[in-house]
């Protein structure tokens, strides 16, 4: 009954950013919670209203034990990379393509998934070392900047100008953001002192 009502919460949100809308991934979630942590405890931990998409507090009443279990539990019914990686592809504004969002949640591991939910768990940031290797591993970030600018008119010596100007941790500084759910803006300080030394002013 208590993975029931679990099931009902969880498919009741059908955002895109739910990881257990579909029926039979709650299902796997919610059995397999209470198997897990027992009648008594689960009624503890999940006895009232559960948003999935907010971890910190599902996990505020966790031991570092559960919130491993809890994280080895669900990565066990859901890619919780893919969920992230469209995520990230929305915010992107379309640079990330579904092709590259699949080659991306193919280099994310299990255990880096587990990390993430239980980083989320404790209320502490993710660390997004192993989501920014990936994406920089899949999408050549060089190129679609050059793209972009080249698609303004803007002359080829030019575009390289701008591009060899940005500093090292351009991409990865963009990247971040993003997946922090910001939208990319090319009004960075960075780029846009790129474009003064490369446009002369």
């Amino acid at each position: 009954a208590l993975a029931d009502g679990l099931v009902a919460q969880l498919t009741a949100d059908t955002s895109a950013e739910t990881p257990l809308a579909a029926e039979e991934d709650a299902r796997c979630a919610a059995e397999g919670m209470v198997g897990a942590f027992g009648l008594e405890r689960s009624q503890a931990l999940f006895g009232g209203t559960i948003d999935v998409n907010d971890l910190s507090t599902v996990g505020a009443g966790m031991t570092g034990d559960e919130r491993n279990t809890f994280a080895d539990t669900l990565i066990g019914c859901v890619n919780i990379a893919e969920m992230s990686v469209a995520g990230i592809a929305e915010s992107s504004g379309g640079v990330i393509t579904e092709e590259d969002g699949a080659c991306i949640a193919g280099k994310i591991s299990d255990d880096t998934q587990k990390q993430m939910i239980v980083a989320e768990l404790a209320g502490q940031e993710a660390d997004p070392s192993a989501f920014l290797g990936a994406i920089q591993d899949c999408v050549d970030l060089t190129a679609l900047m050059r793209e972009q600018l080249e698609a303004t008119g803007m002359p080829a010596e030019t575009v390289d100008c701008i591009v060899g100007a940005l500093p090292e941790d351009f991409f990865s500084s963009l990247l971040t953001a993003t997946m922090a759910g910001e939208t990319p803006s090319l009004e960075d300080p960075a780029f846009m002192n790129a474009i003064t030394a490369c446009m002369g002013g």
